[in-house]
This record gives structure tokens, sequence and C-alpha cells, in this order.
């Protein structure tokens, strides 16, 4: 196990987080759309990453959209596409009117075209007049594809903050928000399963604009911080991989000290012990 902070984590480097796995896989595999929040360096997208690979084994598709850099509802429906784009024979079928062609042309096989350039293409077809259809022909895709999916899409309230700026901004987060409850009631079945993320909590938000029935279908779940069994345990298990040698008592010192068992904090003081010897 290695220190990770400021990227999610995976395989060995994952520590602890059973029973919050447990509850989003048993409510995913129920059909039930969820928000998950927790304070920054909770490891958020480190808990919907491992969740993601655990599904994917058992032949689910996960898919990952990370929106904290959209500034439009056109950008949101580009970074889906842009998870969409794994999929492929999802992805033969969704671009947008007028960039068929182009694809044929310059490609001949979608095979060929890289995520982020599939994403780029696909956003210089939407408009505020297409974004809704376009959006709405991704998730009902993959509501028909043979295998289950999972869409995530990470900090979607800082892209809503992002909206409100626009002068027109809380009609339009309205928009958005209506139209995203609506595609996901009335796709057929139990699939695809939508999950919001953001360390801003997302109903906070929507009830001081007075939008809290737009969420009213994402069952809430937060991500605590690790208990102190889990931080002395993990605090540990690094000592071990870095070759330290820690008396009985200094991991629980660590923990003390710490206040909280916020996971990228306890992954922060072991490396730094670490350079002082």
């Amino acid at each position: 196990m290695k220190s990770s902070t400021g990227r999610w984590v995976s395989g060995d480097d994952f520590h602890d987080r059973a029973e919050e796995l447990a509850l989003l896989e048993s409510r995913v595999r129920d059909g039930n759309h969820m928000v998950l929040t927790g304070q920054r360096r909770m490891g958020k997208t480190s808990v919907l990453r491992e969740l993601g690979d655990r599904l994917t084994k058992e032949g689910w598709v996960f898919l990952f959209a990370d929106v904290e850099g959209a500034t439009t509802e056109e950008d949101v429906i580009a970074s889906l596409a842009e998870a969409v784009h794994t999929i492929r024979p999802i992805a033969r079928l969704v671009s947008p009117i007028g960039m068929r062609r182009w694809f044929r042309d310059r490609f001949r096989s979608i095979d060929r075209i890289s995520a982020k350039e599939f994403a780029l293409h696909f956003r210089s077809g939407l408009n505020p007049g297409t974004w809704r259809r376009h959006g709405e022909s991704l998730i009902r895709l993959c509501a028909k594809h043979d295998k289950p999916v999972l869409i995530v899409i990470d900090e979607m309230p800082i892209f809503l903050v992002r909206l409100l700026s626009y002068e027109d901004g809380v009609r339009r987060t309205d928009e958005f928000l209506s139209w995203l409850r609506a595609v996901f009631q009335t796709v057929d079945g139990s699939s695809p399963v939508l999950i919001v993320s953001g360390s801003i909590g997302l109903a906070p938000l929507v009830q001081r604009l007075g939008l809290s029935d737009r969420i009213n279908y994402l069952d809430p779940i937060r991500l605590l911080p690790w208990s102190r069994e889990a931080s002395i345990e993990c605090f540990e298990t690094l000592a071990n991989s870095y070759g330290l040698s820690m008396d009985d008592g200094v991991a629980s010192a660590v923990y003390e000290q710490l206040g909280i068992g916020i996971p990228q904090h306890v992954q922060s003081f072991l490396p730094a012990c670490a350079n002082t010897r």
C-alpha cells in the first residue's frame, strides 16, 4: 500500500469502506438512484471507482463523468458522451446530427477515435436547443444495452454553482435538474442507475433555490470519515510499506493528533514522517 493524495486509489491502495460499498452496491442492484456527498478528501471518487470496478467484474458497464470543469449543460452532455465512448455499440449511434458523416469520412471506425476526441466533436454538435434531446438519447441507449449500466456524474453541485452564475442561472438550473429527473424516471427497467456525487451538498443548494423536489428521486448517502480503528490500521499498513518500524501506541497517537479520520490527512501524515528519518 502506498500513500496517495490528490488522486483516487484502487486495488491494494484502497482501504476500508466495506460497509459503504456494500450499501451502495445493494442500492444499485435494486435500481435506486443516489446522491453521494462528503467533505473534500473523504475518498468519494475512490469509493465510486471501486464500486464500478467490482460491478464491472460482474457484468455491469460503469460510466464515470466528471463535470467539475463544465460551464454549460452542453459540457455535461459531452462528458456523458465521453464516458459512453467505451460502449462501442452505443457510441456508433450517438453522434449529433451533422456529425455522422464526419466520423465516417475521417475515421471510418469509432474504434479509432479516442474518448477525448469523440467528446470534443460531440460537443461541437450541441447547442442550447439540442442538448436535452441528445442527452436523453445517450441515456435511453444505455437503458437498451444488453448489460446493466451504472452512470456516475461526479461534482454535479460544483457545475450547478457555476451554472447559477449566469443571469438566468436559476431557471437553467431548474430546467437541467428537471430534465435529468424526468429522463431517469421514465426509462424502462432498472438500468441505467444514476449516482450523483459532490463535495458541496446538493440538498442545501436546491433547498435554497426552492427546488428540493427536483432531486427527490435520489437517495441521499453521506460518506463519513474513517473510524479510529480504520485510520490506525491504514497508518500501520502504510508504515510497513515504507519500511518504518513504530512503537506500540504511535499509530493511535497519530490519530489523536489528527483528530478525525479524513483519508487524505491520514495518508499525508506518513510520508511526512518518512521524510524526516
